[in-house]
């Protein structure tokens, strides 16, 4: 009823005759039968029924004052609720009846050089449920489980998850494969009988070449949050726009560059009703796909390195093995694998906790089997990257550093001699070390006892620069060594790799505190200098660090960060940003040391003498200049069933110009490096000198 209306009513009821105030005659003009005569109203007389009406009509004058006072005030409120807070209000009431929901991006692809897609995301057919259907229409939940090979259990737990908490539809719990054409068909052919269900396009991580580079690529997962660090990390990744049930890079180039990967995710905004059920058709904010990550690397190389180095290490029995080709001009890394590999799209193999893509409980296993995690050397583990975690000393490979430190401090030069007699003796009461199979090489230089591995000379190296450390200091080969990446972070572009260790009187006190029943006197010997110098005691590296050390003598000493990525590319074809060279440290080498040491490593494969002639036997010298290292470490010292680490490191360019490549291999108890390891090298050499590399596949003027 309106207030005037209200007001006309209140009037008539407050009229004369409703108060019951006496009425006036007034006589109509044509009742009149005589003439009129003035009728003179007697004086009032006041009496007790006159007196009982004046307060009636007071108390009804009061009665309509307030009843108008509250109208007025309730019309001011009114006014000030529409007009004055009315923006505001109507802000306060849509926040309560609409919902929004994050709309993931397509993640951005992983390419190699050449463009062979090794993380692409592929679109598929998703089941999804509007919240509050299952209430009135609770046979559709029966009904999808039949058509989709589903529980009724399973759908009723995804909708009562958590991370369905905002209004938005629920995706049921299938994989991709579960969801054929004919379901999608039958779907939208019968809407009666699927009230509220949708089909949707969602997008699936599939890496197409399967086990390729698996370590390198990575996996993606759901966000922990179970431990106070995760919880503390989710609080991290939301002030990055994150949430919950977001799913993330969790290791390799996948979590390296998530943040250029990710996109940027859409959002879809749902009108609720008070129970919280969607209304009508939610208004869409389109997502943006990730930017694509352009590698350095080339499918064909990587393939080629796979191959050779699974066949090897199959052959051989042996637990594992890696191998790293880089650059040795800019750092690049071309090819880099770890045997056994494992196919990466396992990880979207199962439907994981609140419909997150995963992995089952027994490929887990397989892939992560016990002993993993404490780091048993015997047990293969597929999800390690042995290439940048593959810790092992090093062997004659180390003798690079030996070198560079001898004949740059002048220790020793190109025409030093020294008498290998296959043993070498220091202390009271004596300590003997002896040649591999106490093979006696008589006078070698630096030359020839790194073409001839020739242990004494080394040995020697050792001793006297620990005798003669007041001039020299204590650690003289630490020092080029770390120059060199060995015992350093590499800077690649990886996370949780390792920095490995170079064996030193530091390094002996640290492990004394760590652990004083293993280490129980922290003080440094010759005997410890001498291990060093050849590459064995408590020196641990990566295949990965020795092909940047070979690559920074191989280019004269500069040495770069190995990279992964060449570039960050658009979804739509623009460069965003190239990847530049880092230079990580240089190592001084003058002709003086660089000449006599190139000499020797050139021997090791094209001297009869050299200890991979063999290896490289019929390879084309005349067009390839090629030059390496052989290294054989114990590892299990004591046990005979135990075969010593492989390792080769070589590099090459054509000939009359600069080196190119550098390769790495490392096998774990694969026996002499000469006879493991090197073979290995010489393909992925061979396969470089008749493929020579495109350039890195970028948008035309970047």
């Amino acid at each position: 009823m309106s207030f005037r209306r209200s007001l006309r009513r209140w009037r008539y009821r407050h009229s004369e005759s409703a108060l019951g105030l006496p009425v006036r005659a007034v006589r109509r003009s044509d009742d009149i039968v005589g003439p009129v005569t003035a009728i003179t109203p007697p004086a009032p007389t006041r009496t007790a029924s006159d007196r009982t009406g004046a307060r009636v009509g007071l108390r009804l004058s009061v009665t309509a004052f307030v009843v108008v006072s509250l109208f007025s005030v309730l019309l001011v409120r009114l006014w000030s609720l529409q007009l004055v807070q009315g923006a505001q209000l109507n802000s306060v009431a849509r926040a309560y009846t609409t919902a929004t929901v994050e709309v993931p991006a397509p993640r951005g692809q992983i390419l190699t050089r050449d463009g062979v897609c090794l993380a692409c995301d592929e679109a598929f057919n998703e089941i999804v449920l509007a919240q509050g259907e299952e209430k009135q229409h609770p046979e559709v939940i029966a009904r999808l489980a039949h058509l989709l090979g589903l529980s009724v259990k399973s759908i009723d737990t995804q909708l009562a998850s958590e991370r369905y908490a905002n209004a938005a539809p629920v995706p049921l719990p299938v994989s991709p494969t579960q969801v054929t054409a004919q379901d999608v068909l039958y779907i939208k052919q019968y809407p009666q009988t699927f009230p509220g269900v949708t089909v949707t396009v969602g997008y699936q991580r599939t890496y197409p070449q399967h086990a390729l580079a698996s370590q390198v690529l990575g996996y993606l997962g759901a966000i922990p949050n179970s431990t106070p660090l995760e919880q503390q990390q989710l609080k991290a990744l939301e002030a990055k726009g994150y949430s919950i049930d977001d799913i993330i890079g969790e290791s390799g180039l996948e979590a390296q560059y998530e943040s250029a990967l990710r996109g940027k995710p859409g959002v879809d905004t749902f009108e609720v009703d008070a129970s919280g059920n969607s209304i009508g058709a939610p208004t869409e904010t389109t997502p943006v796909a990730g930017d694509q990550v352009v590698l350095n690397m080339d499918a064909a190389l990587e393939r080629t390195l796979t191959d050779d180095l699974n066949r090897q290490v199959g052959k051989l029995g042996s637990p594992w093995g890696a191998a790293v080709v880089l650059n040795v001009n800019n750092g690049a890394v071309l090819a880099m694998t770890s045997a056994p590999g494992y196919d990466n799209n396992v990880w979207g193999s199962v439907v994981g906790v609140n419909g997150v893509p995963g992995i089952s409980t027994a490929e887990y296993n397989r892939l992560n089997p016990p002993g993993c995690a404490s780091g048993n050397p015997n047990v293969s583990c597929p999800l390690l990257d042995y290439a940048v975690s593959g810790l092992q000393p090093p062997g004659s490979t180390f003798k690079l550093a030996t070198a560079t430190a001898a004949m740059n401090v002048g220790l020793i030069n190109a025409n030093s001699y020294y008498d290998d007699t296959g043993s070498f003796t220091i202390g009271n009461p004596p300590t003997t070390f002896h040649d591999s199979d106490n093979e006696a090489l008589g006078e070698v230089n630096v030359t020839s006892a790194l073409s001839e591995s020739s242990d004494v000379f080394f040995y020697n190296l050792g001793a006297e620069f620990w005798v003669d450390r007041a001039r020299y200091g204590q650690t003289p080969i630490q020092k080029t060594a770390s120059a060199y990446g060995l015992g350093a972070a590499s800077g690649i572009d990886l996370p949780g790799t390792s920095v490995g260790q170079l064996e030193s009187p530091a390094l002996l006190i640290q492990q004394h505190h760590e652990a004083p029943a293993a280490f129980p006197n922290p003080t440094y010997f010759e005997g410890y200098n001498i291990e060093l110098a050849f590459g064995q005691g408590e020196t641990l590296v990566t295949p990965l660090q020795l092909a940047e050390a070979y690559s920074t003598f191989a280019n004269g000493g500069t040495r770069y960060a190995p990279e992964l990525a060449a570039a960050i590319v658009s979804p739509h074809g623009q460069l965003v940003k190239r990847i530049a060279p880092k230079v990580m440290s240089r190592v001084d080498l003058p002709p003086s040391t660089r000449q006599p040491m190139l000499d020797g490593f050139r021997g090791a494969v094209q001297n009869a003498r050299g200890t991979a002639y063999a290896a490289f036997s019929g390879f084309d010298f005349s067009k390839w200049d090629v030059a390496g290292k052989t290294g054989t470490a114990t590892t299990c010292a004591g046990d005979v069933s135990c075969q010593p680490t492989s390792w080769f490191v070589a590099f090459m360019g054509p000939q009359g110009g600069k080196p190119q490549y550098a390769v790495a291999v490392e096998i774990d108890q694969g026996g002499f490096g000469a006879a493991a390891s090197a073979p290995v090298a010489r393909q992925v050499l061979s396969y470089l000198a008749q493929h020579p590399l495109p350039p890195v596949s970028l948008p035309s003027g970047s």
